[in-house]
Formats: structure tokens, sequence, C-alpha cells
């Protein structure tokens, strides 16, 4: 008869002598060699260590949809990534390193405001950091801020504070399009609402907006600039227009 070895480190079995009588012959030859090595416990223990990481990632992947299906974006939003960069501007770069940090590091709590004018890649780079965080298990939530308080004002009302409960506890808060909407008590007074609540929550921040941060005390009173001093540095983004080189590129690929 061949010798029973362990299939993972060569090991030969050792048998069992004296198996009680009692025991079901089909089970005392199960038991009758057994192995002289732990590799079969090792791998079982594999197994189960494998299976729970399977089930957090699964929690961490439902929390990360959870708060996307809260987001307001639209689906170009999704498909910024920084491999997906034509320009290799500075800021893309500065962007890809602030991500890794928020990544990395525990409790890092300062933003980014970005400031510039329309077209010059500030939703795209907003959106390559969200989506760097996002694809590295860390929950984002979303909001361009016009669709925001259309939405709080016609559907959100009474559910007001459930969204700003994802608003404290996601792991990075994005508000895209900062002022640009029309300047009523309205707005000023959910715009406080929204950025308190973030600062309260002591996490990070990314707002995109065309205004300076003296216009925006002015647009929203000085209480809202002085919080975001405090929890954002601010980037200016002076770029050309990237909007029209792509409008130029897609008709010419149209064309070809």
């Amino acid at each position: 008869m061949s010798k029973k070895v362990c299939p993972y480190c060569g090991k030969e079995y050792y048998e069992v002598e004296n198996i009680p009588l009692w025991i079901p012959e089909s089970i005392r030859e199960n038991m009758r060699f057994q192995p002289k090595c732990n590799c079969l416990k090792i791998i079982e223990e594999e197994k189960l260590k494998e299976k729970e990481k399977k089930r957090e990632r699964e929690i961490i992947n439902r929390k990360i949809k959870r708060y996307r299906d809260v987001s307001l974006i639209d689906t170009k939003f999704l498909k910024s990534r920084f491999e997906n960069d034509i320009y290799g501007d500075k800021y893309l770069k500065f962007a890809k390193r602030y991500a890794k940090r928020v990544v990395e590091e525990i409790n890092f709590n300062r933003g980014i405001i970005f400031v510039g004018d329309s077209g010059t890649g500030k939703t795209f780079t907003s959106s390559c950091i969200a989506n760097y965080l996002m694809d590295n298990g860390k929950t984002v939530l979303i909001i361009n801020f016009g669709l925001y308080l259309n939405r709080v004002k016609r559907e959100w009302a009474e559910a007001e504070n459930d969204i700003l409960n994802f608003v404290k506890l996601c792991d990075l808060l994005v508000i895209d399009d900062f002022g640009g909407e029309r300047n009523t008590e309205f707005a000023i007074e959910k715009a406080f609402l929204l950025i308190d609540t973030r600062y309260r929550s002591e996490k990070p921040m990314i707002i995109t907006t065309n205004l300076s941060l003296y216009q925006l005390e002015r647009k929203f009173t000085n209480r809202i600039r002085s919080r975001l001093e405090e929890m954002c540095y601010t980037i200016k983004i002076d770029t050309k227009d990237r909007r029209k080189d792509i409008a130029n590129e897609n008709f010419y690929k149209f064309i070809a």
C-alpha cells in the first residue's frame, strides 16, 4: 500500500492505533491516518481569513454604493480618473498626491478649494480624487450645490437631516460648483448648514467654485468663509478652457 503524504509539504502521515471499535468503519478509516504537519490547519485558517476579507470588502462596497446612490452627479463624473488625463498638468499631479494622503493617513482632515474659470478642469480634478478614494475603499459623497438646493426644496425637506448625516459621516465630501446658484436667503442658510455640518465632523472636503474666497464671503457671509479657510487649502487653477479643445478633438474624430 502506498504511503499517504501531505499534498502541501510532502510529509508522511502517521497511523493512529487503537481507534475505538464502536466508531463506524467508514469514519474509522478516515481517522486512521493523520498528518504530522499542520498544513491542513494553516490552509483552513487562510480560507477563513480570505472569507472574512471578502465579507469586509462586500460591506465596504455596499457603503460606497450607498453614498454614490445619494450623490448628485452625472455619468461623466464616474469616468474621471487620473489615468485618463491627457494634459499631465501640475494640478492633477498635486491632486493624486493629495488623494494618496487621504487614503493612507488616519484622521487626515485638510480639504481643498479649487478656484478657476469654467472649463479649466476643476470638476475633473476633484472627480479623479473622489474616484481614487472610492477605488481604495473610502466613502465619498458628491454634491452639485445647485442641484442640492433644488432637491432640498422640492423633495428632501423631510429627509434633510438624513442627507446631512451622510455629509457628516462620509470619508470625503465633494461640493461641485459652489456659489454658481442664485443668491437667496434659502441658499445662504443651506450653504452654511452644509459647510458647518462638515466642519464639525473634522473630515476633508473638496469644493470647486468660480468665485474667490472674498467673493464667496460677499455671497454667503464671513461665517462660511472663515470655516472654509480653516478647513481647506485654496488652489487657483489657471489653465485655459479645456472644453473647447475636447470639443474640437471629438469633432475631428467624428469626421475622420
